[in-house]
């Protein structure tokens, strides 16, 4: 019998404590999720070499322009995403890849029922110049 013949030891994700923390980004990706059309934003926090929980956030979009409660959430949303990393011009595959490598600061928390997110986004330091271009 050779059951097991390949296994090795693979290290398990690192769960992150709730606090603050800075975060880099990666690539995000549109995606799809329950149906829902999101911009995934994957990331590692700064200072660790270790893959963690969470690695990534998503931010839905709002597909019905009339529906001003999902309009107003996803606006709130990207607002504070694109202030707390700095990203600069509009949600398209072009400037994905200018956005990879922004830092910004979040408080990450576990829920009630037991997930662990990104509860917050805290606004970079800005110049209105810079603001004036998000």
């Amino acid at each position: 019998m050779s059951f097991g013949k390949t296994y090795h030891y693979e290290k398990q994700l690192k769960v992150l404590a709730d606090g603050d923390y800075t975060i880099v980004l990666g690539v995000p990706q549109e995606t799809q999720v329950a149906g829902y059309d999101v911009l995934r934003f994957p990331f590692a926090v700064k200072g660790t070499e270790e893959k963690c929980i969470p690695n990534y956030f998503d931010l839905f979009d709002c597909t019905n322009p009339s529906d001003q409660k999902a309009l107003g959430t996803f606006r709130r949303r990207a607002s504070k995403i694109k202030e707390c990393f700095k990203l600069t011009g509009s949600f398209c595959i072009s400037n994905y890849m200018e956005w990879v490598g922004h830092e910004g600061r979040v408080k990450i928390a576990k829920s009630k029922d037991g997930f662990i997110n990104i509860v917050d986004f805290y606004p970079a330091e800005m110049t209105e110049e810079e603001k004036a271009l998000l």
